[in-house]
């Protein structure tokens, strides 16, 4: 039983890279496919379920005051090499920095790791809607874990002239090209230590904060004489 909530948090990681809606419900619905026998088989059975309520997450931003700090971090907000010296656990992180403070700037490593648990405690009192509610939550913060945009203060190209980037790359593109996507990823894999697990997520996420931004204004140079964005020609297909 202690393997089953880990192995579920791989299944979904695998599969990340940055979302919206749509891509946020077929990441959990594909996420499933990777897991093992028998757990594939209980997850299949509901797993549109799964799928709808990927996006519940984002839906409780408009409504619960706590929610908007778990889907991000602001790596850059703590100063240089932030990634390798902040506390791995929460109680440490509350202890130097203060829970507003953290609130402040996002909690997503450390949320996922109350997730992991919330989904295991489902696991040991055998309660399947619980269980279901927690991993669609889980999954959802695993993949915001992914997006190198919710690991950085410039979210959304705010600051460095490229406002909209977040939305167009996490929404409007997987939206035009999911069909071009490769998801073979492989089978999920058992995790030892989950609240590493998703420090290292943020970690490889941060690390392309600079590819993502520069990705864009080069693909943006050869459009500026016909003042058309790249993101307003993508929006006209």
């Amino acid at each position: 039983m202690k393997v089953i909530p880990k192995i579920v948090l791989v299944g979904a990681g695998l599969l990340f890279c940055s979302w919206g809606f749509f891509a946020h419900r077929k990441i959990n619905q594909l996420a499933v496919y990777t897991l093992p026998s028998p757990m594939a088989g209980f997850y299949k059975k509901n797993i549109q379920y799964l799928s709808e309520a990927a996006v519940n997450p984002d839906r409780r931003r408009y409504a619960v005051a706590e929610e908007g700090a778990r889907h991000f971090i602001d790596l850059d907000d703590y100063g240089d090499s932030a990634i390798y010296k902040l506390p791995r656990y929460w109680r440490e992180a509350v202890e130097k920095f203060g829970e507003d403070s953290l609130q402040a700037r996002g909690i997503v490593p450390w949320h996922i790791y109350r997730m992991y648990f919330q989904l295991k405690e489902a696991f040991l009192l055998k309660d399947p809607e619980r269980n279901h509610q927690s991993l669609s939550d889980l999954g959802h913060y695993v993949a915001d874990a992914h997006v190198p945009l919710h690991t950085t203060k410039n979210y959304d190209g705010q600051l460095t002239g490229q406002t909209g980037i977040h939305g167009f790359w996490e929404s409007r593109l997987p939206e035009l090209y999911f069909d071009e996507y490769d998801f073979f990823v492989g089978p999920a894999t058992y995790l030892p230590n989950v609240q590493l697990a998703a420090w290292e997520m943020v970690r490889q996420s941060n690390i392309a904060v600079d590819s993502v931004l520069r990705f864009e204004k080069n693909f943006l140079k050869p459009l500026v004489k016909t003042n058309l964005t790249l993101r307003q020609r993508v929006s006209r297909r």
